[in-house]
Protein backbone atom coordinates (compact mmCIF):
# COMPACT_ATOMS: atom_id res chain seq x y z
CA UNK A 1 0.00 0.00 0.00
CA UNK A 2 1.39 3.71 -0.74
CA UNK A 3 -0.46 6.69 0.46
CA UNK A 4 0.13 10.33 -0.89
CA UNK A 5 0.89 13.04 1.57
CA UNK A 6 0.31 16.65 0.52
CA UNK A 7 0.81 19.62 3.27
CA UNK A 8 -1.06 22.79 1.40
CA UNK A 9 -0.66 26.60 2.90
CA UNK A 10 -3.70 27.32 4.83
CA UNK A 11 -5.01 29.44 2.41
CA UNK A 12 -5.03 27.19 -1.03
CA UNK A 13 -8.19 25.60 -1.58
CA UNK A 14 -7.08 22.16 -3.73
CA UNK A 15 -8.75 21.68 -7.01
CA UNK A 16 -11.19 19.32 -7.39
CA UNK A 17 -8.85 16.27 -8.46
CA UNK A 18 -8.14 16.19 -4.73
CA UNK A 19 -11.70 14.22 -3.99
CA UNK A 20 -9.27 10.83 -3.14
CA UNK A 21 -7.42 12.88 -0.21
CA UNK A 22 -9.09 13.06 3.34
CA UNK A 23 -7.85 15.84 5.79
CA UNK A 24 -5.60 15.12 8.61
CA UNK A 25 -7.11 16.99 11.39
CA UNK A 26 -6.12 17.03 15.48
CA UNK A 27 -8.24 13.96 15.66
CA UNK A 28 -5.57 12.16 14.24
CA UNK A 29 -4.94 10.51 10.52
CA UNK A 30 -8.50 9.52 8.80
CA UNK A 31 -7.12 5.91 7.18
CA UNK A 32 -6.96 2.89 10.41
CA UNK A 33 -4.63 1.45 7.66
CA UNK A 34 -1.54 3.80 8.83
CA UNK A 35 1.18 1.85 10.45
CA UNK A 36 2.54 3.85 13.91
CA UNK A 37 5.55 4.47 11.63
CA UNK A 38 3.52 6.51 8.85
CA UNK A 39 2.29 7.97 11.67
CA UNK A 40 5.57 9.41 12.50
CA UNK A 41 7.01 9.80 9.30
CA UNK A 42 3.69 11.81 8.71
CA UNK A 43 4.28 13.97 11.54
CA UNK A 44 7.91 14.63 10.33
CA UNK A 45 7.38 15.82 7.31
CA UNK A 46 4.33 17.71 8.21
CA UNK A 47 6.96 19.57 10.45
CA UNK A 48 9.66 20.14 7.69
CA UNK A 49 7.31 21.08 4.69
CA UNK A 50 5.32 23.86 7.08
CA UNK A 51 8.73 25.18 7.68
CA UNK A 52 9.65 25.46 4.39
CA UNK A 53 6.19 26.88 3.08
CA UNK A 54 6.84 29.43 5.66
CA UNK A 55 3.25 29.53 6.64
CA UNK A 56 0.34 27.72 8.47
CA UNK A 57 -0.42 24.38 6.35
CA UNK A 58 -2.95 21.78 6.05
CA UNK A 59 -2.41 18.15 5.45
CA UNK A 60 -3.81 15.58 3.12
CA UNK A 61 -4.13 12.09 2.67
CA UNK A 62 -4.49 9.56 0.14
CA UNK A 63 -4.19 5.60 -0.02
CA UNK A 64 -3.45 3.82 -3.32
CA UNK A 65 -2.94 0.32 -4.08
CA UNK A 66 0.21 0.73 -5.80
CA UNK A 67 2.94 3.29 -6.43
CA UNK A 68 2.13 4.46 -10.27
CA UNK A 69 -1.44 4.47 -9.30
CA UNK A 70 -0.07 7.34 -6.54
CA UNK A 71 2.61 9.20 -8.61
CA UNK A 72 -0.14 9.46 -11.46
CA UNK A 73 -2.49 10.70 -9.23
CA UNK A 74 -0.06 13.44 -7.53
CA UNK A 75 0.81 14.47 -11.23
CA UNK A 76 -2.20 15.25 -11.80
CA UNK A 77 -3.19 17.49 -8.68
CA UNK A 78 0.27 19.45 -9.14
CA UNK A 79 -0.82 19.82 -12.71
CA UNK A 80 -4.09 21.68 -11.79
CA UNK A 81 -1.78 23.81 -8.96
CA UNK A 82 0.50 24.63 -11.42
CA UNK A 83 -2.23 25.65 -13.92
CA UNK A 84 -3.77 27.97 -10.72
CA UNK A 85 -0.42 29.27 -9.91
CA UNK A 86 0.07 27.75 -6.94
CA UNK A 87 2.56 25.08 -7.37
CA UNK A 88 4.65 27.19 -4.82
CA UNK A 89 1.76 26.92 -2.05
CA UNK A 90 2.38 22.53 -1.85
CA UNK A 91 4.73 19.71 -1.08
CA UNK A 92 3.72 15.90 -1.57
CA UNK A 93 5.37 12.91 -2.17
CA UNK A 94 4.15 9.47 -2.65
CA UNK A 95 5.45 7.16 0.04
CA UNK A 96 4.85 3.17 0.94
CA UNK A 97 3.73 2.40 4.08
CA UNK A 98 5.83 0.57 6.46
CA UNK A 99 5.20 -1.81 8.91
CA UNK A 100 6.78 -1.03 12.59
CA UNK A 101 10.33 -1.34 12.44
CA UNK A 102 11.69 -3.27 15.25
CA UNK A 103 14.51 -2.08 17.64
CA UNK A 104 17.11 -4.27 18.90
CA UNK A 105 19.61 -3.65 21.85
CA UNK A 106 23.40 -4.42 21.64
CA UNK A 107 22.46 -7.26 24.55
CA UNK A 108 19.37 -9.08 21.77
CA UNK A 109 22.48 -9.23 19.09
CA UNK A 110 25.09 -10.66 21.52
CA UNK A 111 22.77 -13.25 22.63
CA UNK A 112 21.94 -14.00 19.46
CA UNK A 113 25.07 -14.88 18.42
CA UNK A 114 25.78 -17.05 20.98
CA UNK A 115 27.94 -14.20 22.95
CA UNK A 116 27.02 -13.26 26.82
CA UNK A 117 25.26 -16.52 27.64
CA UNK A 118 25.78 -17.64 30.54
Amino acid sequence: MYYLLIAVAATVVLPTTGEKLETVTSDGLPHAVLTDYDERRIAYKAREWSDDLGEETRLHVGVFDNLESCKSYRADLRLALRDAKLADRIRSNCFESRPEVETRTAGDDEEANGEGAD
